[in-house]
């Protein structure tokens, strides 16, 4: 195999993330299209950097920066993705004194925008199949959610963004008031004020081994769902990943966040679906709460916006959109959000989880 590289493309990727160092679509000597994904090793990159990004050590840690390296070569996940109907790509993995390259087989198939209604529900569907018996192996990250957004929301309060619940100035720019729906703001406090509460429920819901991070970006759809990026995978709840792919399936405007409640609708049955017919019997009741509970991911995001929307210019996944239209479909989102709250506190009262 020579993994001489003779092109290269740079893709998009989260420049904060210490771990990763680079990813590029490359053509090599031999003629192959690869994914080039450099990981890096704590203390390979100097001073700096967001404290929340910083690559870690520890493989609890959702910054674990060797995660990618033992998923792609776990044989026994691979075998059990397939088996759900889902697909982990193929990838050899080159050690370095600096960290790790991986060298993925580019998957050529429809992802973020091209993603169908159908392609969502057969990623709920496979989903389903496979976390009704997939075990929790030794890359598995811990808390991730608990962690994750916490560190947001901590940041969010050192920018001084967290005081932006209350200002009233805030709240009035057009940005907002003219695309956020009437209540939000009062929503939104109260999901910010009982996040203690979403994990806890989360926390004692039935455990799954999950992607973590199962969006648009993530999934390329070939004949079946393929999951890319298991850098964040781990314990989580049952529901997790659903409640993680449906709002942000929209706010990056890759998916239309007036159809976000018909996602919801669809995702939800089709997981429903996918776990039981691979042998899970537990309460239904609990997959519906681990995906309204996971509205907890989101608190510091409002936060994020509120702080840009005296801006003229507008990103969403690195590329600049209508600001408008981004926050309308933000607005549609975070109106699902408090809504999910609001069943997540009904479910956990009526099951006594939490």
């Amino acid at each position: 195999m020579d993994l001489t590289v003779t092109e290269s493309e740079a893709l998009r990727h989260n420049p904060l993330n210490e771990v990763t160092g680079s990813i590029d679509r490359v053509r090599t000597a031999d003629g192959r299209i690869l994914v080039r994904k450099q990981l890096r090793a704590p203390g390979t990159t100097g001073e700096g950097g967001v404290s929340h990004w910083r690559a870690s050590d520890d493989p609890a840690a959702y910054q674990w920066w060797r995660r990618e390296a033992e998923v792609y070569a776990d044989d026994a996940l691979r075998d059990s993705l397939e088996h759900a109907g889902l697909s982990l790509p193929q990838a050899t993995v080159q050690e370095s004194p600096d960290g790790a390259t991986l060298w993925l087989d580019w998957v050529d198939g429809r992802t973020q925008s091209d993603l169908t209604m159908a392609d969502y529900r057969d990623l709920a569907v496979g989903l389903g199949r496979w976390q009704a018996n997939a075990g929790t192996p030794s890359w598995a990250s811990k808390g991730f959610l608990r962690a994750y957004e916490g560190a947001n929301l901590r940041a969010a309060d050192d920018r001084g963004a967290l005081a932006l619940l209350t200002d009233d100035e805030a709240w009035r720019r057009p940005l907002v008031a003219d695309n956020w729906p009437p209540g939000l703001r009062g929503r939104w406090a109260a999901l910010v004020a009982g996040r203690g509460r979403m994990h806890a429920i989360l926390a004692a819901l039935p455990r799954a081994l999950c992607h973590l991070d199962v969006w648009a970006s993530n999934v390329i759809v070939t004949d079946r769902p393929v999951l890319v990026d298991w850098a964040f995978a781990g314990d989580g709840a049952v529901g997790e990943d659903v409640g993680n792919a449906i709002p942000d399936a929209c706010f990056d405007l890759f998916f239309p966040a007036d159809r976000v409640r018909e996602l919801d609708a669809t995702m939800t049955a089709a997981y429903l679906d996918g776990l039981s017919s691979a042998g899970w019997r537990g309460d239904r009741r609990t997959v519906r709460l681990g995906i309204t509970a996971s509205c907890v991911k989101y608190t510091w995001l409002v936060l994020l916006l509120l702080e840009h929307a005296t801006e003229q210019t507008h990103q969403a996944y690195h590329r600049e959109v209508d600001a408008t239209s981004r926050y309308r479909a933000c607005g549609q989102v975070f109106d699902l959000l408090t809504d999910w709250y609001d069943e997540a506190l009904a479910l956990s009262d009526e099951l006594g989880i939490g």
